[in-house]
């Protein structure tokens, strides 16, 4: 009886011992808030989120690589709008006719090209190094337009140098890009002025203290559906 006794003990403290683990690795440790929602994003397998804006994201893999830009979808589109009309507020400036002509980037110009006509930005271009992590740390003032498909990301911060030039994609119209940014710019008191180049780019340029960005967009009519878009900036650290 006593070796029947105690051998259902061990097999009670058996199980219990299991269930006991099995709760641990369920519930696991308490993990930082900020750590756990990024982990339970939806995986990028949705056509709707796989050119999302990165810029709000908590975790950003430090990659080179560029997601595969899908047809949007008008549910997409809708979407974008509605963010871009969140990041304003609800507000959407009027943005004025170009009161002058703008420079154009040189052909197969590099992002160090762009970066060194900004103001304060001539000292870093030499510095950046590629990565899309870069796209995710542009100033809060001046993102990503919601949703946009970044192409190719450059940075620096390093020193006095805190520059960012991000290439990316999206089908939202031109004039409304513009208006996204102008709006924005302004908010951030930016003092944006508009020109255009003789290759039909549209050009904001804006500067407020030791910051200062230039925005290009066009049209990818020709080539694709798409507005392309880069813009280079330089922040103050």
């Amino acid at each position: 009886m006593t070796f029947k006794y105690l051998a259902a003990i061990a097999i009670v403290g058996m199980l219990t011992a299991c269930g006991q683990s099995d709760s641990s690795d369920a519930n696991g440790p308490v993990a930082d808030p900020a750590v756990a929602q990024a982990l339970n994003d939806p995986i990028m397998v949705d056509p709707d989120l796989s050119s999302r804006n990165e810029g709000a994201a908590a975790i950003t893999i430090d990659s080179n690589n560029a997601l595969p830009v899908l047809p949007p979808t008008p549910e997409a589109i809708a979407a974008a709008r509605a963010d871009a009309a969140e990041i304003l507020g609800g507000v959407s400036m009027a943005v004025p006719k170009a009161n002058d002509n703008a420079a154009s980037l040189p052909d197969g110009g590099s992002a160090a090209d762009h970066l060194a006509i900004v103001p304060g930005g001539a000292m870093c271009a030499g510095r950046i190094t590629s990565g899309a992590i870069w796209a995710a740390r542009l100033p809060p003032e001046l993102p990503v337009y919601p949703r946009g498909a970044t192409m190719a990301a450059f940075g620096v911060d390093s020193g006095a140098c805190h520059a960012r030039v991000v290439r990316f994609v999206t089908p939202i119209p031109p004039a409304e890009v513009i208006a996204f940014y102008w709006t924005r710019a302004t908010q951030a008191r930016f003092k944006p002025e508009r020109r255009h180049t003789t290759d039909n780019t549209d050009v904001l340029t804006g500067r407020n203290g030791n910051a200062a960005f230039d925005l290009r967009v066009r049209d990818g009519q020709g080539r694709d559906a798409l507005t392309h878009v880069e813009l280079a900036t330089v922040f103050g650290g």
